[in-house]
């Protein structure tokens, strides 16, 4: 499916990891698998719109796993995830399912699930993956 594959996201604050609480997607453009249909390439019926399996690690993350080991955003697609902790001075790393395609995207650290300057750390993105794949953020600390 189109779009980056988020397999899991930690937050790494003082040495003690911590995985989401919550997770909400947005899923952009392109058709990317709900579980209602088994046209190709959807064929195992299998839901990728679940947001709820990236709140892990992400260390088992196969292309053919069902129930889905990854959300799948589709192209300029979202996923917002909810920790219990406030992540400024933490590291935060997403594992990315690499395809066949190089699909990037960006990560921000807000304090609400929508992407707003006002409420984002630093006002905007803070890292980009531009050519898809696992990457570590380091979240600026509180000033």
């Amino acid at each position: 499916t189109p779009g980056a594959d988020i397999c899991g996201v930690i937050a790494e604050c003082d040495g003690v990891e911590t995985t989401a609480t919550s997770a909400q997607i947005t899923v952009g453009q392109g058709l990317v698998c709900d579980g209602s249909t088994t046209e190709a390439p959807c064929e195992s019926g299998t839901n990728r719109q679940n947001a709820d399996a990236a709140k892990d690690r992400g260390d088992n993350c196969m292309g053919n796993s069902s129930p889905s080991d990854y959300a799948s955003l589709g192209l300029s697609g979202e996923i917002a995830l909810g920790f219990d902790t406030d992540l400024q001075g933490c590291s935060v790393t997403i594992a990315e399912a690499t395809g066949n395609d190089t699909e990037g995207y960006d990560v921000y650290v807000c304090q609400t699930p929508v992407l707003d300057a006002a409420t984002c750390i630093g006002g905007a993105v803070l890292q980009s993956a531009d050519m898809g794949g696992s990457i570590s953020v380091a979240v600026p600390a509180a000033q």
